[in-house]
């Protein structure tokens, strides 16, 4: 039952991005992400990619958050339903849009001692994924294509 209410306003909360208080939708979107249910973390999950994402949110507004939302979205990282550790990784990437890519970097390194096997398997996979990008974008500036 609880998870059905948590569901629905998951499902609400699209409109609530951009409004005064947006703080404390991300609390209650956090605290959604250790459900048990996958479809209210994975929703949870493409709200908060949003919500981060939005052009009126600045990354110095975000960079405190983002330290409420790490440790559950390394958990999510390490999920069994593949669903949401692709939710999980959508929102790492808006955040590292965000706020840099050296501080992900420094939040990966972290991952490497995890317990779950997942969580450190796709930290590891998303640190060269970023490796990757990064010397792309490099060479595309340089014209080295």
């Amino acid at each position: 039952m609880k998870s059905k209410i948590r569901l629905s306003g998951v499902g609400a909360a699209d409109p609530y991005i951009d409004t005064e208080g947006w703080e404390e939708l991300l609390s209650a979107l956090v605290g959604c992400l250790s459900d048990n249910n996958s479809k209210v973390a994975q929703g949870s999950l493409k709200v908060l990619a949003k919500l981060v994402a939005s052009p009126h949110k600045s990354p110095d507004a975000l960079r405190p958050c983002f330290a409420l939302v790490w440790g559950p979205l390394k958990e999510k990282m390490g999920d069994s339903k593949l669903p949401a550790r692709e939710a999980a990784t959508d929102l790492l990437l808006v955040f590292m849009d965000k706020l840099g890519m050296s501080s992900m970097m420094d939040r990966f390194k972290l991952c490497a001692g995890h317990k779950n096997w997942r969580t450190r398997e796709q930290a590891d996979l998303q640190s060269k994924h970023i490796r990757n990008t990064h010397m792309r974008m490099l060479l595309s500036r340089f014209g080295a294509d």
